[in-house]
């Protein structure tokens, strides 16, 4: 959850939380970004898109990136490799089998081998960062 400091304010009280500048004198660890600070749903995404496109209704903006996510998952399962040029590349990796620990007993267990996808970002997509 955090530090949270505690005030008194015209007779009540109230908690709030610490600046980062102020985390960082006291050596606090840094707050957690919330939710809206991290990340974007897929509804939002649609609205965006639904916004900044030529779209005549929010469903023709989800259904074009629904075509485009199944288009990509097609391609990297097919081919093992989508490459947006400034977006960046999806590519199919293999883990290989490997020897784990079970946390709870401490034994050790085989885990294997497993298939997952990658993501490299492109220049353009790292320049507006």
């Amino acid at each position: 959850m955090g530090f949270m400091g505690i005030f008194i304010y015209t007779g009540w009280l109230a908690s709030v939380r610490l600046p980062d500048e102020m985390r960082r004198e006291r050596n606090c660890a840094p707050a957690k970004p919330t939710r809206k600070e991290v990340e974007m749903n897929k509804a939002e995404l649609v609205n965006t898109i639904n916004a900044t496109g030529n779209y005549t209704a929010r469903t023709n903006a989800a259904t074009a990136l629904d075509d485009v996510l199944a288009a990509i998952t097609n391609g990297v399962s097919n081919d093992g490799k989508v490459q947006i040029v400034g977006f960046g590349t999806f590519t199919k990796k293999t883990r290989a089998a490997r020897t784990g620990r079970n946390p709870q007993t401490g034994a050790t267990i085989e885990i294997g081998p497993s298939t997952t996808v990658g993501f490299k970002a492109g220049k353009t997509l790292k320049d507006s960062l």
